[in-house]
């Protein structure tokens, strides 16, 4: 039992300096263990990748904005693009899809993150061949975190 405590020090230390990190606004306790739990998990089966950060109700959109980004290793096509994000309040998001023919696609979507994983609609003829992709959150009415799963093939 000791040898456990000892363990969760580091993390909680490790928690705590994430948390000085970021501004005092998004330095929510509650969404940093959320997307700590998030990044821990593994990913579900046929889930190809996944992307996650904390977003901020700043009013400065720069601030707000949680965004991440990826470079496939190899062109996936994608079956469908996963959404959860910390808490009850609101958000948006916009996932942003570079093809290998050198096309890009966008497409924007609200999400109440009360509601569990909620699937983001993406352009079906936009799915194939994606060689990097981007999600970017905004708007959001808390403090909060959100995670992308995306499945597919690669």
């Amino acid at each position: 039992m000791r040898f456990q405590r000892l363990l969760a020090l580091p993390a909680a230390a490790g928690l705590l300096l994430l948390a000085g990190c970021f501004p005092a606004h998004q330095s929510n306790a509650a969404a940093l263990a959320w997307l700590a739990d998030q990044d821990e998990a593994p990913l579900p089966e046929g889930a190809v990748a996944s992307l996650s950060s904390l977003i901020s109700t700043a009013t400065n959109p720069e601030e707000s904005s949680g965004g991440a980004s990826m470079l496939f290793d190899e062109p996936v096509t994608l079956d469908r693009v996963e959404v959860v994000c910390f808490g009850t309040g609101t958000m948006s998001g916009t996932i942003s899809l570079e093809l290998t023919n050198g096309d890009n696609d966008e497409a924007s979507q609200s999400f109440q993150c009360d509601q569990g994983r909620q699937i983001l609609n993406v352009s079906p003829s936009r799915r194939a061949d994606v060689a990097a992709m981007r999600f970017e959150a905004s708007e959001s009415t808390t403090e909060s975190a959100w995670k992308v799963v995306m499945y597919g093939k690669q």
